[in-house]
């Protein structure tokens, strides 16, 4: 059956073009915040690196994850951007190649133009009924362990709705081989499935075995046993430092309206769908992600205190809500789009609405006033007794808005030109990690790396571009991990991540943590160090009060540590601390000489 009238082979490749570009567009490497992602890569591929390094020597984080093993095996330098860019192009193309061919057959019918262009609008399903769960068949990150980890997530829902068992199930345990955070809900999902789906032999549901084990061995080889009493503590931090991608509770309003809004329209389609594979993967999505959802609702009304799991906290279940999502709001957009009743730009309204929605007021009150408008079309229609216009092809319209909408946000939302870090891809093969760092710093981080390894940190002049959100084109004080891997020296500082199931270490991160930022704010104030004591500090993003009862001098000393700042702010530091001049920075030794 005819999808709509006109051309199928202009329709498939303006899709194709709108799907090229907004993969062109969506590449962002190891931007912000994904830069702490470049000492671990290094440190992976040679272990014998930063041996200094508080922060990576036991990382729970790094060995919850089979990516730094790749990476020390195969010594893939996949922060280089021609890598990461060939992989980012490679890998979304088969995915939404995979997504395609899972629409086509079972929910579009067979319906080729159908099934790509619910695959198109579905690359926008991000932060739709939850914030920060990315529902598309496509990475943004791709050369990270985050966004491998969600292309094989998606690829493992993509072959279940395929009847391929066995490979989802390898798919799923390999996804959370690579990144358990956000992605663990497809595992009891595609394990339900396999007991609900009468198409499948009986024995099919062996192979969630796989995935189950796998987590199994994971949490008995990995998990850090904390002492009960820190266990309180470190839970209520890691609470307030993830927030909405840990809990419900401290997501936006609107999500906990619109999921369970999402999970009775999802009952309300598996009940009509005919298709026994999608229907099962419908329940087991409705049944998981609703379990997800309460149990991270009314986590911390209580059951934090009688059950103290961080656990729970890291694997950031309302990220993991996007498997859901996507296979729900794809199923009503594809039944949407094959409403007969519906006129072309009813149809393109219902895209519009989609794309629209947010849990954030103006775009859930934007996709209601789309939606409304659709329905009071279609109502006056009927009416009337007109018959829908199918002049126009859905197909042709929504990707020459969706590209119209993606040149408008080019160089704010999407990637621009001002985002390329050129002087860095010189210096290091990555310019998405908007160092921006001027070619003499460049220098005097290399130059440092024959000498024996020690703390590092670079405090730099960089010289961005207007980039979106985060940057207004004014030079800045900075500090960057790229100088770390560049100068090959241990960091003296690094993200909590590391210190996720290690309390003293997260302590330690937290103070140094505010003191780098302090130190920041008033080299960029021009306020001198000598003598600055910081006192009690309150950690917004830990939740906790820190005591610095030394000077920040003294701080540093303390721990050994080397500091490299531009020579004009030279000044600002005690003279008697040794110096050491390295083209146009200054090597400031604390506890050390340079």
């Amino acid at each position: 059956m005819m999808f709509g009238p006109g051309d199928r082979r202009l329709e498939t490749a303006l899709m194709l073009t709108a799907f090229a570009l907004f993969v062109a567009v969506t590449y962002f490497g190891y931007i912000p915040p994904y830069q702490h992602y470049l000492p671990m890569l290094a440190k992976a591929r040679d272990p014998a690196l930063f041996p200094l390094d508080i922060h990576m020597q036991n990382s729970t984080y790094m060995r919850a994850s089979i990516f730094y093993p790749f990476l020390h095996l195969t010594q893939l330098r996949i922060e280089n951007d021609a890598i990461g860019f060939s992989l980012h192009v490679v890998l979304n193309s088969l995915l939404f190649a995979l997504a395609v061919a899972a629409i086509r057959h079972r929910l579009a019918n067979g319906d080729r133009v159908l099934a790509l262009l619910a695959g198109l609008v579905s690359c926008f399903f991000y932060t739709k009924l939850v914030e920060g769960s990315r529902a598309t068949p496509l990475s943004f990150i791709t050369p990270t362990p985050t966004g491998i980890g969600h292309i094989l997530g998606m690829a493992a829902l993509f072959v279940a709705m395929l009847r391929r068992p066995a490979l989802a199930a390898i798919l799923a345990t390999l996804c959370v081989a690579v990144a358990p955070k956000g992605n663990i809900l497809i595992v009891p999902a595609l394990g339900l499935w396999m007991l609900l789906d009468k198409s499948l032999p009986r024995r099919a549901v062996l192979w969630i075995m796989l995935p189950l084990g796998y987590i199994g061995y994971m949490a008995a080889t990995t998990t850090t046993s904390i002492p009960a009493d820190q266990k309180h503590s470190m839970l209520k931090m890691l609470i307030i430092r993830e927030e909405e991608d840990g809990l419900f509770t401290y997501q936006p309003l609107l999500t906990n309206i619109l999921l369970p809004a999402g999970l009775v329209f999802a009952g309300w389609l598996a009940r009509r769908t005919a298709d026994p594979t999608v229907r099962a993967l419908l329940w087991s999505l409705i049944v998981v992600t609703g379990g997800g959802w309460l149990a991270m609702l009314v986590y911390p009304f209580g059951l934090d205190r009688m059950f103290p799991v961080p656990l729970l906290i890291m694997l950031s279940v309302p990220q993991a809500t996007k498997y859901f999502i996507w296979l729900a709001l794809t199923a009503g957009l594809v039944l949407a789009l094959r409403e007969s009743r519906l006129a072309w730009y009813e149809k393109v309204g219902v895209v519009l609405a989609l794309v629209a929605l947010r849990p954030f007021p103006l775009h859930a009150a934007l996709a209601t006033g789309i939606g409304g408008a659709v329905v009071l079309s279609a109502w006056w229609r009927h009416r009337r007794a007109v018959a829908p216009s199918g002049r126009i092809s859905p197909a042709l319209a929504v990707p020459l808005i969706l590209m119209a909408f993606l040149a408008t946000r080019i160089g704010n939302t999407y990637v621009g030109p001002a985002w390329i870090d050129k002087v860095g891809f010189t210096h290091y093969g990555s310019w998405s990690t908007l160092v921006f760092a001027d070619d003499d710093t460049w220098r005097a981080w290399k130059s440092l790396q024959p000498l024996p390894d020690f703390q590092f940190l670079s405090i730099y002049r960089d010289h961005p571009g207007k980039i979106g959100n985060y940057s207004d084109g004014t030079p800045r004080l900075s500090f960057h991990p790229a100088a770390n891997v560049a100068a090959a020296k241990s960091q003296f500082w690094s993200v909590s991540v590391h210190g996720y199931n290690d309390p003293p270490l997260m302590k330690e991160i937290m103070l140094r943590t505010e003191v780098v930022y302090e130190m920041v704010r008033r080299l960029e104030a021009g306020r001198t160090l000598d003598g600055f004591r910081m006192g009690t500090v309150h950690s917004k993003k830990e939740g906790v009060d820190l005591e610095i009862n030394q000077t920040v001098v003294d701080f540093l000393v303390q721990r050994k540590m080397i500091l490299m700042i531009p020579g004009d702010l030279d000044h600002l530091f005690p003279a008697g601390l040794p110096r050491r001049p390295v083209g146009g920075q200054i090597l400031i030794g604390f506890g050390l000489v340079p």
